[in-house]
């Protein structure tokens, strides 16, 4: 299959759907190890909803995409096609940041925690609770999702030492500890876009699936093993592929559980719109700028539920738990925090918070039909916002700070770099020739 059809939008939006639905089919259920215990009613109503809200979502989409691949490149950009030096400084500001971000989080982590003894006795996570989880800092640690990819691309051109690569692979490493283990896989997107870029017939061997497949599986199977081990072993799975197993059928059939539960209760007539209009536009506002007070969990009992005069109970926050936001739609385990972009809005932000996100889908797709035009490194910016777009069956990237700030390193940063390259006087050729 071709490369290109792959990573055509509509694809990226509707294949993580379909897997969550085969993932959440796979028979079984368990608060603590499939993420739910009652499954939510595959009702026909319900899943009309859902299959009208994917549609929707997918047609803005690739509405957007032929727009934007219809406007013209900007100079700044285009130069990097014909500049692998250029190039080659946008990697080294990406790694750069990586570097800084990764040996930050260690020193800050270090100092609280034994960094090697959490990771040998499988509590990993007590690495990430280290950290705090405000931006900062340690944030730039996530470029090193996006530095990989892009120095093995430019390696592989020769425009790179095998040196820098390495060491790329390491921060990455070290990122994907740090609850970044997704991280890995949008390494993976980054660095198809990056391919199809050089080579936009370039097709996709059945080898090569299969290898990074395998490769991605081992990996993450081993950071769970390091980061939950316990966890596992504490409900009765002592063997690390079951434990990973397990994960992954949690981690990528809650979303529909959720998706589903909440789409019936649409269906229905039972969620009643609870916000107004301006309320949503809150969606776009990058939560590193929100009031630090919006991102606490609002309450989840009987008493917040009887003054809205309904069964359900509505969280106004960012950090979203499930059992608490969905506790009386949908039953989902409450360590779950990325259960369904659709539902999380729609709990968030109301009815008109969902006419934002399929607004929202039209300029992502706008965005991406452009960075796509590019034959260079700058492609790297569509693998990040088609990346996001992969991500929107389970959760809302566009305005979470680690997106944007990916979006601001790699276009920023190369806007900034061509710039700074087009002011630079001339080599005198003449005074070099004689």
């Amino acid at each position: 299959m071709l490369l290109r059809r792959v990573l055509h939008p509509a694809v990226l939006l509707l294949a993580p759907v379909a897997a969550s639905l085969v993932a959440w089919s796979v028979p079984g259920s368990s608060t603590a190890l499939r993420g739910f215990a009652r499954r939510s009613e595959l009702a026909p109503g319900g899943l009309g909803v859902l299959v009208a809200w994917y549609l929707l979502c997918a047609t803005v989409l690739v509405l957007g995409h032929r727009l934007g691949a219809a406007t013209a490149p900007l100079a700044s950009l285009a130069r990097y096609e014909s500049d692998p030096a250029l190039e080659r400084r946008l990697f080294r500001l990406l790694w750069g940041l990586a570097t800084l971000g990764v040996g930050y989080s260690l020193a800050r982590a270090a100092a609280t925690v034994d960094v090697l003894g959490a990771l040998g006795g499988g509590t990993g996570n007590d690495l990430t609770a280290a950290l705090g989880g405000e931006a900062g800092v340690a944030t730039l640690r996530y470029a090193a999702a996006v530095a990989l990819p892009v120095g093995v691309h430019l390696w592989r051109r020769r425009v790179l030492r095998l040196p820098e690569v390495v060491w790329s692979a390491l921060l990455l490493a070290v990122d994907a500890l740090f609850a970044s283990r997704l991280a890995l896989l949008m390494a993976v997107v980054v660095f198809a876009f990056l391919h199809r870029a050089r080579h936009p017939d370039a097709r996709v061997p059945v080898r090569a699936v299969a290898v990074t497949v395998v490769v991605l599986l081992a990996a993450l199977t081993l950071l769970n093993s390091l980061r939950n081990e316990n966890y596992y072993r504490a409900h009765g799975v002592d063997s690390s592929l079951g434990a990973s197993a397990y994960q992954l059928l949690t981690y990528v059939g809650s979303p529909f559980q959720v998706s589903l539960g909440v789409a019936d209760a649409i269906a229905s007539g039972r969620y009643p719109d609870q916000y107004p209009a301006s309320h949503a536009a809150a969606l776009w506002v990058p939560t590193f700028l929100r009031d630090p007070a919006a991102t606490e969990q609002s309450p989840d009992d009987d008493a917040a539920r009887r003054a809205q005069e309904t069964g359900f109970s509505f969280s106004t926050s960012s950090l979203p738990r499930g059992g608490q936001r969905y506790a009386a739609t949908v039953d989902v385990a409450d360590s779950l925090t990325t259960n369904s972009a659709v539902a999380d809005v729609l709990s968030d932000y109301g009815y008109w918070g969902l006419f934002g996100l399929a607004l929202t889908s039209g300029v992502v797709g706008l965005l991406l039909g452009h960075l796509g035009q590019y034959r260079s490194v700058a492609a790297a910016g569509a693998g990040v916002v088609g990346y996001g777009v992969a991500e929107l069956w389970r959760t809302y990237l566009f305005s979470q700070g680690i997106l944007v700030f990916l979006l601001v390193a790699v276009l920023g940063g190369a806007l900034v770099l061509s710039i700074l390259a087009g002011t630079r006087p001339a080599p005198d050729r003449s005074a070099a020739a004689s």
